[in-house]
């Protein structure tokens, strides 16, 4: 099992990660996380349970970074998409990758994540309070799409976060105001996001997978919207909000 994160990379130095590899896809000769954004994912999803003050949802799975985003955050869609062809070409037999981020409509990059066949992908929906189906990848989540996870963000009261984006192609929903989760060189901050929401669900779905290992990555999805909990609350557009349900078996 291994998760892979696809963003600014991940703190190469943070020793609450059991670290597998590295690439960089920007080009800035930095092959570590030097923004904070991957890192923070990172930890939500594999850190060690030990007596960190962060214990993440699938505590000690081997973590890939893979940056396309470089330290101020932004990157272009084709750095995204060599690193999604680069999971699909390297990904174990077991795979989940982390995707929190996009932006505008792109038929390539759509393509480039469905062709990763056999590889779960927890995607944040993304945060302009608007529908999901807009933005890319986002824009490829729903029930007819196995192995993908699109995720918006609730607060501690189960409403949807206001930022957080909604529509048919949110698959679930998983905390992302104030998460907390470790920082560069260390210590604890807390970020609100989808960005937040989605490794949640990711972690969540490693945990689940190599606890089932026989199970394809599209029943994995559907498992997990499956288990997901009615919060009594609902969504910008009226459909109700399915939460993760966070008791693996």
């Amino acid at each position: 099992m291994g998760t892979f994160v696809i963003d600014t990379g991940v703190d190469m130095k943070n020793a609450e990660l059991n670290h597998s590899n590295h690439v960089n896809f920007v080009g800035d000769r930095q092959n570590t996380d030097c923004n904070g954004h991957g890192t923070h994912l990172a930890c939500t999803m594999p850190t060690y349970d030990n007596t960190s003050a962060v214990v993440g949802m699938a505590p000690g799975v081997p973590v890939y970074g893979v940056k396309v985003l470089d330290c101020n955050g932004s990157g272009t869609t084709t750095s995204v998409i060599k690193g999604v062809d680069w999971v699909a070409a390297n990904a174990l037999l077991l795979a989940m990758a982390n995707m929190s981020l996009g932006g505008g409509a792109s038929q390539l990059l759509d393509d480039a994540v469905r062709a990763a066949r056999g590889i779960v992908f927890a995607i944040a929906a993304g945060n302009s309070s608007a529908n999901a189906c807009t933005a890319s990848p986002a824009r490829i989540g729903g029930v007819g799409t196995p192995g993908v996870l699109v995720t918006a963000a609730t607060d501690v009261n189960d409403l949807e976060a206001s930022f957080s984006n909604y529509g048919s192609c949110v698959d679930i929903w998983a905390p992302g105001v104030a998460v907390p989760s470790l920082k560069l060189g260390g210590g604890v901050v807390s970020m609100s996001g989808t960005a937040m929401a989605s490794p949640h669900v990711g972690g969540a779905a490693a945990l689940y997978w190599a606890r089932n290992p026989s199970a394809t990555h599209g029943t994995v999805t559907n498992t997990w919207r499956q288990m997901a909990q009615p919060t009594g609350t609902f969504s910008k557009d009226g459909q109700a909000i399915y939460r993760l349900q966070a008791n693996v078996q």
